[in-house]
């Protein structure tokens, strides 16, 4: 069964949505514009939104129920084109949301996730931009500690998680209205590939961390270490925010 997977793309404009509807359609994908909603759809909706700060409009692109499969980046960049033409761009305000679809994983293999991520958030921080790391980001918090220390892998504890609250570098409350996990973690892009490397590398860091069978959580030193146990077909170099990290070709 193929990963499903979806995406949220946060952007400024000065032009109204319904010309951002158009650019879009114009590169041949189904896309409408709508009220602010959480609904998903079965094809791309424009929504307003209100947290992000620049230009006229902040507009949000939310894909429909996308399958990681060859081929599924394509309509992706197609979107980013019409975005662009329609003269989008991004600043700190704005961020890059996937939502990875649970495929029958057991709550103590979605648990492992969130240790994982926590216990390696510092690391990951290097690949996204400085105003979403730490604990800079209104809508993307730091993880809190008891999301990896001292856990139970047990129905109990994984739905106490849940309901923490969204705005976190990764939102629980979405596995019981979605039956997903949402990664917030990432900066504003339009970027064709730093989006679709983001994409890959959270889901196969999802799909790692599922298979992990160690009761440890490893704690990785650098990115290079990270890169070794993730797909080869991830360009590190497009991924990585900071070029200061010591990422090999």
């Amino acid at each position: 069964m193929s990963r499903q997977f979806g995406i949220e793309i946060e952007f400024c404009s000065d032009n109204h949505p319904d010309d951002v509807v158009d650019s879009i359609a114009k590169q041949g994908i189904d896309c409408y514009g709508e009220d602010y909603n959480h609904e998903v759809r079965d094809y791309w909706k424009v929504i307003t939104d209100s947290s992000i700060k620049g230009g006229s409009y902040g507009i949000e692109v939310v894909s429909p129920i996308l399958e990681l499969e060859p081929g599924c980046f394509n309509p992706i960049k197609r979107v980013l084109d019409g975005i662009l033409y329609s003269d989008g761009w991004v600043d700190s305000s704005c961020g890059f949301h996937v939502h990875i679809g649970i495929n029958g994983e057991r709550p103590y293999e979605v648990l492992r996730f969130l240790r994982f991520y926590g216990k390696n958030e510092d690391l990951i921080d290097k690949l996204v931009s400085p105003d979403r790391r730490v604990d800079k980001g209104d809508y993307c918090q730091k993880i809190p500690i008891d999301f990896y220390n001292n856990i139970d892998s047990d129905l109990a504890t994984f739905y106490n998680l849940v309901y923490r609250g969204r705005y976190y570098k990764v939102n629980t409350e979405s596995i019981t209205k979605y039956r997903t996990i949402e990664v917030r973690h990432c900066e504003g892009s339009l970027d064709y590939g730093k989006i679709v490397n983001w994409i890959k590398f959270v889901i196969e860091l999802y799909e790692y961390c599922c298979g992990y069978l160690d009761n440890i959580i490893p704690r990785f030193r650098s990115v290079t270490s990270l890169q070794r146990v993730l797909a080869k077909d991830i360009d590190w170099r497009e991924l990585v925010y900071d070029n200061r990290c010591n990422v090999s070709g």
